[in-house]
């Protein structure tokens, strides 16, 4: 498992973390790094900031990695982030957008001051396919898709 989130260092500056943590399922609860982010504002661009991750990545899953003499088979079970995370790694409109929801297609409607979506039992879901089509433009910032994929 694999968990990346933002967080700031302290109060009195700007300076915050991102890192990338991993998590070996079935095994010790021990959580270790594997990429830290510093800087004075989130990363500019989620493909920059997970470009050498998704490359070793890749070379773990197709190679394995050995410890102790025996080659251990990689594979990623999923991320652990929160919603603003998700949406930067992914490039999606943030949390609070009009065509956030990262599981159907409502599009949210100003109410009090906040963004709602209010029921409705029809909408159409979304799906990693519509994701790489860029179907739903609304839902999507920039001009290329997450590397994530």
């Amino acid at each position: 498992m694999i968990g990346i989130d933002g967080l700031p260092i302290a109060k009195s500056s700007n300076s915050q973390l991102w890192p990338i943590l991993v998590y070996i399922e079935n095994t010790t609860k021990i959580v270790f790094p594997v990429g830290i982010y510093h800087g004075y504002s989130k990363p500019k661009n989620s493909n920059m900031f997970l470009d050498d991750f998704i490359s070793e990545a890749i070379n773990l899953i197709a190679n394995g990695i050995v410890l102790n003499n025996c080659t251990k088979k990689v594979s990623i079970s999923g991320f652990i982030c929160d919603s603003p995370a998700k949406a930067f790694l992914l490039q999606l409109k943030g949390h609070s957008g009009f065509s956030s929801c990262t599981r159907c297609i409502q599009v949210g409607e100003y109410y009090k001051n906040r963004v709602c979506y209010p029921y409705c039992n029809f909408s159409h879901k979304r799906t990693h396919e519509t994701y790489i089509k860029r179907k739903y433009e609304d839902h999507h910032i920039g001009d290329t898709l997450s590397r994530l994929i």
